[in-house]
């Protein structure tokens, strides 16, 4: 379960620690299902400090390494065991989709 008071990064501020633009997650964000940052009402993202370590993962792969945004992929995705990463990662999508209605709702009757 994700705190609440874990900090929250916005795209500018990832965009410099990672040392690629803002269209550059974006993009990675539409094509890679395992990261979906959290949107405020304004429709501004925030990645918390699991979403900046993916991304490092993710750059790393790409950057450092030269992998494809597509072997990256394939490699971050490829599950080990009985259950495979992308189960997981559906039920973690989930699991956050919850998350957030649940905290929308303590907003609401403000607990």
């Amino acid at each position: 379960m994700v705190s609440r008071s874990q900090k929250k990064f916005r795209i500018g501020d990832v965009s410099r620690m990672l040392g690629v633009s803002p269209s550059t997650l974006r993009y990675w964000e539409s094509t890679i299902p395992l990261l979906s940052p959290r949107k405020t009402p304004g429709g501004q993202r925030e990645y918390t400090e699991e979403d900046v370590r993916f991304l490092g993962r993710i750059t790393q792969l790409v950057k450092n390494e030269g992998r494809s945004l597509e072997g990256a992929k394939e490699l971050l995705m490829s599950g080990k065991g009985e259950q495979s990463a992308v189960l997981l990662w559906d039920v973690l999508t989930d699991v956050r989709k919850a998350l957030h209605v649940m905290e929308r709702n303590d907003h609401e009757i403000g607990a």
